[in-house]
Formats: C-alpha cells, sequence, structure tokens
C-alpha cells in the first residue's frame, strides 16, 4: 500500500510514515524523512525551547525519583548483593548471600 507525503509530494510505502491515531488512515501526512528534517530545523530555529524542556524533564525526573525512592534496606550491603539471616536447628543464625538461599531452598523442595 502506497500514501504521498504532503511535505516532498512523492508516494511511499506505509511503512515509511509514522503512525498517527487520529488520522483516518492512521498515519501522519509526513513520510519519516521530512518529519526528521522538520524536527532538527525546529531545533535549530529554537534552541532555547529544547533547553528549557530538556531543563523541565530533567527537574521532573529529579523529583519523580525522589518521590519513589525507597529508604535503603538493613540487609543490602554496600556491594549491592543481599545478605540473609536464616535461623539453623541449634539456635544459630547463618548468613546466606541470595545465592546461597536459593540453592538451599531448591534443596529443602520436594522431587517428584
Amino acid at each position: 500500500m502506497d500514501k504521498m507525503c504532503s511535505k516532498c509530494n512523492q508516494v511511499k510505502n506505509v511503512t515509511e510514515f509514522y503512525k498517527r491515531i487520529s488520522r483516518p488512515d492512521g498515519l501522519q501526512s509526513n513520510c519519516k524523512k521530512c518529519c526528521k528534517v522538520s524536527a532538527r530545523l525546529n531545533r535549530i530555529k529554537n534552541p532555547q525551547d529544547h533547553t528549557k524542556r530538556n531543563a523541565y524533564h530533567k527537574e521532573y525526573q529529579r523529583k519523580l525519583r525522589a518521590k519513589i525512592a525507597k529508604p535503603p534496606r538493613k540487609n543490602v550491603i554496600s556491594d549491592g548483593s543481599c545478605k540473609y539471616y536464616i535461623k539453623l536447628k541449634n539456635d544459630e543464625a547463618k548468613l546466606l548471600n541470595h545465592s546461597e538461599l536459593y540453592r538451599k531452598v531448591l534443596m529443602m523442595m520436594p522431587t517428584l
């Protein structure tokens, strides 16, 4: 299926157009190449808009990270590996890292 680009007036395959749900055919009127060229020209003509948008985005992401940041867990050590204490039969606590604990759980599981 083919479509004509409204900017360069060339007939191109529909795979060379970005999607746009609001359009009747579901595709943008300009081809991908023309869209990229116009975006690049717009960025060159209005660099202050791009700088403002970048600053806003960075600030928004910083606030979002601070909002959803979880407090550090007590059983995580500085190298990032988790440590777990398990209680043994003789009332001793043994320190296991995640892989050792996983192996232990696998060994305890019944086989079919």
